[in-house]
C-alpha cells in the first residue's frame, strides 16, 4: 500500500486514516515487531477504499502540464489574485477566534471556490507565504483535496515569501497602497505624460517618477518640485540634452549625431545609473582605427540624497536628461536618430551635425546668462571637449582614460590642442578674496 500510494492519485491521502488508526492503538513495529493487534474492525474500515478495483487501477497523469493557473494567496483578510484579478474579504465572528492555521486553510478553500469557473479543468498552483498551507495542501488537506479531485486536474502549493508575493500581500492589508495602481497603457493621457507621482518602480509608466520609497529617480516628495507645474519647452529640453551629452561623453558632434534611439541602440541600466548608446550601422568615425564606437553615460548624483545640494545637482544628470528627452520627443519623432528637429517645418526629422553645433553653443550661452555671467567670446561647440577633458585631468583622471573616452589616438593630441590651464592665478585669487 505504501508503494502504491505514490502512484495512485490521492493515494497518500487515503492512507492517512489507516496510519492514524495504527498510531492510536499504539502499534510500534520497530520496537515491538511481534506485537499482535487483537481488534481489527475499525482498522479494516479505514482500508475499504483500497479494496475497490477501480481505485487501485488509477494511475498518475503522464501528460505535460500545458494548462496551469497560478493563484496568489495570503491568509490574512482572505486576499488572493488570479491572472491580475483580485479578491478579498474580512474575517467575522466567530472566525476571528480561530487558530491562524485554520484561517490559512479556510482562505485557500474560499479562494478556490471563488475562482472555480476559471480554474475548472486546469492544473492549479497555489502560491502562499505560509509553509503550513503548503504542507497541508500537498499532503494532508483531505477536504480540499477530495473536493478538487473531481474538478481540477491537479492541485499543488509552493511557498513564496511575502515580499515577492507583493500583490496578494497588499490585499492582505485590506486595501492597496495608494501608489500601486496604474492606468491602462492605451489611455491617451499617457502619450504626453513624462512624470508619475507617488508610484513605484513596478507600476510606473513614465521614465521619471516620484515614489513613497526608493528607488525614486525624482525623489520622495512629488509636491516639492515646481518643474511639475512649469513644463520645460521642447527647444530648451533639446538644447540641455545636447549640451550635457557633449560634456559627459567627450565625443565629437559627428559621433553624437550618429546615435540612434532604437531598442538595440539605446539601453538604460536598472535604476537609471547608466545609459549605453550605439551609432547607426555603417557609421565611420573621424578616427576609425579606435576600437569601440558606443557611448557610455554615467548618472550624476543619484538618489537618495544626503544633502539638498545633491538633489539640485541631479538636475544636471545626463542620463536623466537623455531619458526625459527620448520620452518627450517620442510624440513628434519621425526618425530613429537621437537628436531630431523641434521646429515647425522640419519637426521630427533628423538633425545634421551642422545644425547640432549651434544648439550646443546656444545652450552654453543661455547657461551663462542664467547665472548673470557674460558668455565667453569665440565659444564653439568643439570647446566642450577641451573643457571637460581638462577638468577631468585636474581631478585626477589619467591621460590614458581621457584619450580612450574622447577617442584620441595619441596623448600628444590632447596635450597640444585640448589641454587648458584651469589653475587660478595668484592675481585672481587676490581679487576673489
Amino acid at each position: 500500500m505504501a508503494a502504491a500510494a505514490n502512484l495512485i492519485p490521492s493515494g497518500l491521502l487515503h492512507m492517512r486514516p489507516f496510519q492514524f488508526w495504527l498510531r492510536g492503538v499504539g502499534f510500534q513495529p520497530r520496537r515491538h515487531p511481534l506485537d499482535a493487534i487483537r481488534d481489527m474492525r475499525h482498522g479494516l474500515r479505514t482500508l475499504l477504499m483500497w479494496t475497490i478495483p477501480r481505485f487501485m487501477a488509477l494511475g498518475p497523469t503522464l501528460e505535460v502540464c500545458h494548462h496551469r493557473r497560478t493563484l496568489l494567496q495570503t491568509p490574512y483578510f482572505r486576499g488572493c489574485i488570479l491572472d491580475g484579478h483580485p479578491a478579498q474579504g474580512l474575517w467575522v465572528d466567530p472566525q476571528l477566534s480561530w487558530h491562524i492555521n485554520c484561517l490559512e486553510m479556510r482562505a485557500v478553500f474560499l479562494a478556490l471556490k471563488h475562482f472555480l469557473p476559471h480554474l475548472r479543468g486546469f492544473h492549479v498552483l497555489v502560491c502562499t507565504d505560509s509553509t503550513t498551507v503548503v504542507a497541508y495542501i500537498n499532503h494532508l488537506a483531505q477536504q480540499i483535496l477530495l473536493w478538487a479531485e473531481s474538478i481540477l486536474l491537479s492541485l499543488r502549493a509552493i511557498f513564496v515569501p511575502g515580499h515577492i508575493n507583493w500583490e496578494a500581500d497588499f490585499l492582505s492589508r485590506q486595501v492597496l497602497r495608494p501608489g500601486e495602481w496604474w492606468l491602462h497603457p492605451q489611455v491617451e493621457i499617457l502619450r504626453s505624460s513624462e512624470v508619475d507621482l507617488f508610484i513605484s518602480e513596478e507600476s510606473t509608466q513614465c521614465p521619471l517618477w516620484y515614489s513613497l520609497s526608493h528607488p525614486a529617480p525624482l525623489g520622495l516628495d512629488g509636491l516639492a518640485n515646481h518643474a511639475l507645474v512649469l513644463r520645460l519647452p521642447q527647444k530648451f529640453l533639446t538644447l540641455k540634452t545636447a549640451l550635457l551629452l557633449a560634456l559627459a561623453s567627450l565625443r565629437q558632434l559627428g559621433d553624437l549625431q550618429a546615435l540612434l534611439v532604437t531598442p538595440t541602440c539605446l539601453e538604460f541600466s536598472p535604476g537609471m545609473s547608466k545609459a549605453i548608446l550605439h551609432p547607426r550601422a555603417g557609421y565611420v568615425p573621424k578616427v576609425p582605427r579606435m576600437a569601440g564606437h558606443l557611448v557610455i553615460l554615467q548618472a550624476f548624483c543619484l538618489p537618495p540624497y544626503e544633502l539638498a545640494e545633491l538633489e539640485r545637482l541631479h538636475l544636471l544628470c545626463p542620463v536623466r536628461a537623455l531619458r526625459t528627452y527620448v520620452h518627450r520627443s517620442g510624440s513628434w519623432r519621425k526618425s530613429p536618430s537621437l537628436f531630431v528637429c523641434f521646429g515647425s517645418r522640419n519637426k521630427g526629422n533628423p538633425v545634421s551635425k551642422q545644425h547640432l553645433a549651434p544648439w550646443v553653443i546656444e545652450a552654453i550661452t543661455q547657461a551663462y546668462e542664467a547665472c548673470d555671467i557674460a558668455s565667453p567670446l569665440g565659444v564653439r561647440a568643439h570647446s566642450t571637449r577641451g573643457v571637460t577633458s581638462s577638468s577631468a585631468l585636474a581631478r585626477g583622471v589619467s591621460l590614458q582614460e581621457i584619450c580612450a573616452v574622447a577617442r584620441w589616438s595619441s596623448l600628444h593630441t590632447f596635450i597640444r590642442f585640448y589641454n587648458l590651464d584651469l589653475d587660478p592665478t595668484p592675481g585672481s585669487q587676490v581679487l576673489q578674496g
